[in-house]
């Protein structure tokens, strides 16, 4: 679809409160003359473009015998990050999430990145 097709990166994850906060970078093409360079940028850098290209975050939950329990798309908030809020959407265990980030529907090779999650049963603190 796209001459050059470039990727979106996961660079940083933070879990607090039931809810997973992903940071990312997109790669953006910087043509001069007949050559261009890939560079990466924060997502939060490229919003105020006149048209910035959100990626897509997708993930999966899967419990502790690797069973597919809960899939989806993952919000962007408007300011450069996407934010998955799975309190209360699961029962208490053990479980792997795995998340990657589609930009301009390149699903080619992505980078999938796993997060270990737990929730805890009502009542106790973790």
């Amino acid at each position: 679809k796209y001459a050059i097709p470039r990727q979106a990166y996961i660079t940083g994850i933070t879990q607090q409160n039931g809810r997973i906060e992903i940071r990312a970078e997109v790669e953006k093409i910087e043509k001069f003359l007949r050559t261009y360079e890939i560079r990466r940028k924060p997502l939060s850098e490229t919003l105020s473009e006149r048209k910035p290209e959100i990626p897509v975050c997708r993930y999966v939950v899967l419990d502790s015998h690797k069973r597919v329990v809960k899939v989806g798309t993952v919000p962007h908030d408007g300011k450069g990050k996407f934010v998955l809020d799975l309190q209360d959407t699961l029962p208490p265990g053990r479980y792997t999430i795995l998340v990657t980030l589609y930009l301009n529907e390149n699903v080619m090779n992505p980078v999938v990145r796993t997060i270990p999650y737990r929730v805890e049963q009502k009542g106790k603190s973790p």
